[in-house]
């Protein structure tokens, strides 16, 4: 080796020594002079074994090689990655830089490498490539799901398997899904590749017993993958004829806990990984959603079509008049609009064995109701069935599984056996009476959720109005049948005239046939058109017309009703009158039948008089109970005045209480007075005020005199006045003799009307009520006695509640507080006839109604007086 050569290598010697890198050299024949520790380590070659050798051995690509050593001829030099081979096969990217190795003369001697391993760097590089492109699938893979509208349990696993095959390099595969009805695996991929090519025997898609391999991942739940199947524990082996698997990869697809289907591939190109296991998952997460999703969408649809069901079976009821074409069109529309698989109606029948007889059904039915005995016993529940729960309990029955049910064993086989899933019953009830069962039938079990349940409820609830509907018309059909056999006969006798028909709004009249205007007497309907039906009526039979057709447009039934009209040539008429209310063009509407009755009261007028003689004959004894009764009435105002002088002495007490203060006020300005005189110290100005201060506490005790004497002044007529100055007066009467107690009265009534009433007997009651509130509260030591008077108007009554926190009356004298000589007081401080007396005044001379009730805090005494009105003030 010349003197150069050898300065070169040792330069390039200590180089390599020192490098954490991978460095070696060659010479000009591509001969490896030269490698460090690292060279080693890294490619696993010792020292012999390449010392020598080609440095072209360790590039896995020969072109690339070529083109480096020229590059490094040309340009002195190259940096890039290459991939090289160790010595075990396995390859490595390194960054290499070389360069030209020259001796002293600068003639090129060969070239000096170094190379850092990348591999790892590489390799991730690769990964997020590869995983960039399966997520770039995975997308269009969701976007391909999300496009299928509607999707289908059929079309959903071609495209899962379409992209396991791809992404994971397998040959073969299927993806299927957990029919929720059997529990069966259905594989409709399973037909397309793979039993074109291998003759399997008993070829089926639907597999029933989970074995194998595929099977163990069924049971588990859990992924599978093993490169060597024929040797794996799991494996029951391949049928005859099947495709040979060489590699297998399994996935379950799982929604939370629940299995729903399973992704197995077969026979990639190279060994399966962790790799394409975890795509295999992501694929299975994406088929768990679809499969999700085609059951929300299934669910949706489903509760849609019960949705329209339950919209046909309104219109059933309201058109259809026939009981049995009523259940059986519903059961039509539960089973074609619905989509269940069969629907029957059953009615409760009270024989021995309580049965319940089928009277309609519609859908696959194939016997079943002729081979169960449906019994609503509750005694022999071994013998009850679905239906007969339903009844008993009076509550719907879902039998959500029949194969899993325990309850099911008598009729579980034939239901099975026709395919059955799921039943729902539901019975017909109707204020807590039971007529009979829907019964509706699925395929499919673990419908009839809470949505469901609840649209099939209104089903049931409005096919039982429809039922009971029927029955009303149909009953009052033949009655009224009946009753128009009897009117002719009737007619025939007495000569009534035909029926009247009358278009009552807003209480005039907008219709009335030719026959109406014979009734009244004008030549033609127009001339009644517009006219108010009361101004026809006789005033003592308007109140009574005026109730009925209150009641009507109240949604109340009204009973037919009789009063009299006056006719346009001054006869008055009886008519007796059916109402029903009516929508007519958009507006409520009275709809009158009414008939000419004036034969018939004729009749009962000569009838009246041949029972004068009776009448005669018992005149005296109509003249005792006259007598007894007025003397009655003699007594009532006898008590009221007495009730009158019992309360006098309380009323002197007030006056006296009243007269106090003034009193002790004009003593205190006499003294003033004489202070003034004595001490020669006064000016007129002082003198005048004084005076002025003593004439008004005298007009002030004056005016008491003559409240409480007008008190005691009776009423013998009624007198036009307004509640509120009624309230006052009794409040001004009393109320300082109340506050004087510590109590206060609070009040809150406007009563912006006046009516013709007693003012001076309202006065009483509602100091008795005021007087009972302060002896109470004074009684218990209450602290903060209130007594709150609170007045509202309905729409036929004024009503005053007048409420204290007394505590209330006890519930051992609560009854007894109306009657007359009743208190609490003792005899030396009340009578007893005040309450006794107010109930009389309010209910017998005024019309109205006195009651009593407690509250929390103390009773409330309610006084009601009616009002005087017609119909469209409280419409």
């Amino acid at each position: 080796m010349s003197d150069s050569v050898e300065d070169a290598y040792e330069y390039a010697q200590n180089i390599i020594d020192s490098s954490l890198d991978m460095v070696f050299a060659v010479n000009n024949d591509n001969k490896i002079i030269e490698f460090n520790r690292a060279f080693e380590k890294m490619l696993g070659y010792r020292k012999e074994e390449v010392f020598g050798e080609a440095i072209e051995m360790l590039f896995c690509d020969q072109t690339q090689f070529d083109y480096i050593v020229d590059f490094i001829a040309d340009t002195g030099s190259y940096i890039g990655e290459v991939m090289v081979q160790k010595k075990n096969g396995d390859t490595l990217y390194v960054f290499l830089s070389a360069s030209i190795l020259r001796d002293k003369k600068g003639a090129p001697i060969g070239y000096m490498g170094i190379a850092k391993d990348v591999t790892e760097r590489k390799n991730w590089e690769l990964m997020i490539l590869i995983q960039s492109q399966v997520d770039a699938k995975m997308s269009e893979l969701a976007q391909k799901l999300l496009s299928m509208k509607p999707a289908s349990m059929e079309d959903v696993p071609n495209i899962i398997l379409d992209f396991s095959l791809r992404l994971t390099r397998s040959k073969f595969g299927y993806a299927g899904y957990i029919d929720k009805s059997t529990g069966f695996l259905i594989s409709p991929t399973i037909t397309q590749d793979i039993w074109q090519t291998y003759d399997v025997e008993k070829k089926t898609y639907v597999f029933k017993n989970f074995v194998g391999l595929w099977g163990w991942v069924l049971k588990n739940k859990k992924p599978l993958l093993t490169n060597d199947p024929q040797h794996d524990s799991r494996s029951s082996g391949t049928p005859v004829g099947h495709i040979p698997i060489k590699r297998f990869l399994c996935v379950p697809v799982m929604i939370g806990d629940e299995i729903v289907g399973q992704i197995a591939l077969a026979n990639s190109e190279t060994d399966y990984t962790d790799y394409e296991m975890n795509i295999a998952s992501q694929i299975a997460s994406f088929y768990a959603l679809a499969i999700q999703w085609i059951r929300a969408e299934t669910e949706i649809n489903r509760i849609n079509r019960v949705q329209s069901a339950l919209s046909a079976c309104n219109e059933a009821v309201i058109h259809i008049r026939n009981e049995n074409m009523l259940l059986k069109e519903i059961c039509k529309i539960v089973v074609e609009i619905a989509g269940y698989m069969m629907a029957w109606v059953g009615f409760k029948i009270y024989d021995e064995k309580k049965t319940i007889r089928p009277v309609e059904q519609y859908g696959f039915e194939d016997g079943y109701l002729s081979k169960i005995t449906f019994t609503w016993d509750s005694k022999n529940k071994s013998a009850m069935d679905f239906a007969g729960m339903a009844v008993s309990e009076k509550k719907p029955c879902i039998i959500k599984n029949i194969s899993e049910d325990p309850t099911s064993a008598l009729w579980k086989d034939e239901a099975l056996s026709r395919g059955y899933g799921s039943i729902i019953s539901i019975p017909l009830t109707l204020n807590a009476n039971v007529l009979g069962v829907l019964n509706i039938i699925s395929k499919e079990p673990d419908v009839f959720n809470e949505k469901e349940v609840n649209l099939l409820l209104k089903i049931s609830t409005n096919l039982t109005y429809g039922i009971v509907s029927i029955r009303i018309l149909n009953e009052r059909d033949r009655a009224e049948e009946a009753l128009r056999e009897s009117e002719q006969r009737y007619r025939t006798f007495v000569e009534l005239s035909p029926d009247v028909v009358v278009l009552l709004i807003d209480e005039q009249i907008a219709f009335i046939n030719t026959n109406g205007a014979k009734l009244f007497g004008v030549k033609s309907e127009d001339d009644l058109i517009g006219k108010p039906l009361l101004d026809f009526i006789l005033p003592e039979d308007k109140p009574g017309v005026v109730n009925s057709l209150i009641s009507l447009f109240n949604g109340e039934n009204v009973a037919p009703y009789e009063y009299r009209i006056k006719r346009f040539d001054g006869k008055e008429t009886y008519v007796e009158t059916y109402s029903v209310l009516i929508r007519y063009d958009g507006t409520e509407a009275a709809l009158l039948i009414a008939r000419d009755i004036t034969a018939r009261k004729k009749t009962e007028i000569e009838l009246t008089n041949k029972t004068i003689e009776l009448e005669q004959l018992t005149q005296n004894l109509e003249e005792t109970i006259q007598a007894e009764i007025k003397s009655g009435l003699e007594k009532e105002k006898l008590l009221i005045q007495q009730s009158k002088l019992a309360v006098m002495g309380e009323m002197l007490s007030m006056i006296s209480h009243q007269w106090r203060q003034p009193l002790s006020t004009l003593s205190t300005l006499n003294l003033d007075l004489k202070i003034e005189l004595a001490l020669n110290n006064f000016a007129n100005s002082t003198i005048a005020g004084l005076f002025d201060e003593i004439e008004e506490n005298i007009q002030f005790l004056s005016k008491t005199i003559d409240d409480f004497r007008n008190f005691f002044r009776p009423s013998t007529q009624k007198n036009i006045l307004s509640l509120n100055e009624v309230i006052d007066k009794a409040i001004s009467l009393v109320g300082k003799s109340i506050s004087s107690k510590g109590i206060t009265i609070d009040t809150d009534y406007d009563f912006s009307a006046s009516e013709d009433k007693y003012p001076n007997e309202l006065i009483q009651v509602f100091i008795n009520i005021l007087k009972n509130a302060q002896d109470v509260i004074h009684s218990k030591h209450v602290e903060n006695g209130r007594i709150y008077i609170k007045g509202k108007v309905d729409p036929f009554y004024y009503v005053i509640d007048m409420m204290d926190n007394g505590g209330g009356i006890t519930n051992e004298i609560k009854d007894k507080i109306f009657e007359p000589y009743f208190t609490t007081k003792g005899e030396k401080v009340g009578t007893g006839l005040g309450l006794y007396m107010s109930k009389m005044i309010v209910e017998k001379h005024c019309e109205g109604e006195l009651s009593f009730r407690n509250t929390r805090q103390g009773a409330c005494f309610t006084v009601k007086l009616p009002i005087t009105t017609t119909i469209n003030q409280y419409r």
